[in-house]
């Protein structure tokens, strides 16, 4: 089955690491500010290795992000011929009323056993920064870490945690609007990925740019599509979002999309 083909993917992936990789063991679920904290690190660094997960692993990790960042299912099944669609609605349906903190911390503790790399570099970090504040007398992070986690710059932290006024001042102090990270993401499809409407409209406005790919071909309309964030993707389209632009895997946005959206459309 796809979850022995998973747990053997995983096993062997420990059985690489498991004598150089001491991560620390978490007596109690995390919660408040540093669950929300490592749960974007983790998700984040999922979404740029998804090539790495297995299939059985993907659709789990897809539906606790669901649970994790919109609550139990509401939304009704997509179409049943669109597959991808309706394989990730059934693992988020699965899921019943789990609990955004519960799915946040399983999120994670998955994360963690695929990745132990990942897991390591983001306690260094950590452990870092905690050193670095106790010296400095300053409770904000330290520098940016040169880890195997994924690197991001403070403008599209910023735009990750929708921080309007934080965005305000990196553009103000002269940051590029339209700067990548190391996935070649924008900050706009930081905010668009996380849901953030109040920081997609500040950055549409500093004229992002609404059609920039990412390394997988995706713009911030794929985004939207795929988090099914339907008043991002229309603002999105008034601000002449290209309904043709194609991803690495041949698709438009409007080809992910699981739902009717009037405005996916193209024109008669």
């Amino acid at each position: 089955s796809s979850w022995q083909e998973s747990n053997r993917f995983t096993n062997l992936r420990r059985a690489r690491t498991r004598t150089r990789i001491h991560i620390p063991k978490v007596k109690r679920r995390l919660e408040g500010k540093d669950l929300e904290k490592e749960f974007n690190a983790a998700s984040d660094f999922v979404q740029a290795c998804t090539l790495s997960v297995p299939d059985g692993l993907y659709l789990r990790f897809y539906g606790l992000h669901k649970i994790a960042t919109e609550g139990p299912c509401t939304a009704p099944p997509p179409f049943p011929h669109k597959l991808k669609p309706h394989n990730e609605w059934n693992a988020w349906n699965n899921l019943g009323d789990m609990s955004p903190e519960e799915a946040m911390n399983e999120y994670i503790a998955a994360a963690r056993e695929l990745f132990p790399s990942w897991a390591q570099a983001y306690y260094t970090r950590m452990k870092d920064e905690e050193t670095s504040a106790s010296a400095t007398g300053s409770k904000g992070p330290g520098p940016a870490s040169k880890t195997n986690e994924l690197e991001l710059g403070e403008i599209h932290v910023s735009a990750r945690e929708g921080e309007i006024e934080d965005l305000k001042k990196h553009m103000e102090a002269g940051v590029a609007v339209n700067t990548r990270d190391s996935r070649k993401r924008t900050p706009l499809h930081l905010a668009v990925d996380h849901g953030h409407l109040g920081a997609v409209e500040l950055l549409v406005s500093s004229n992002a740019d609404v059609d920039a790919q990412d390394d997988q071909g995706q713009t911030p309309l794929h985004y939207a599509v795929r988090r099914e964030k339907e008043d991002i993707a229309l603002l999105l389209v008034k601000h002449r979002a290209d309904l043709q632009i194609k991803d690495g895997d041949g698709n438009t946005a409007p080809d992910l999309c699981s739902s009717a959206w009037p405005f996916l459309k193209p024109a008669n």
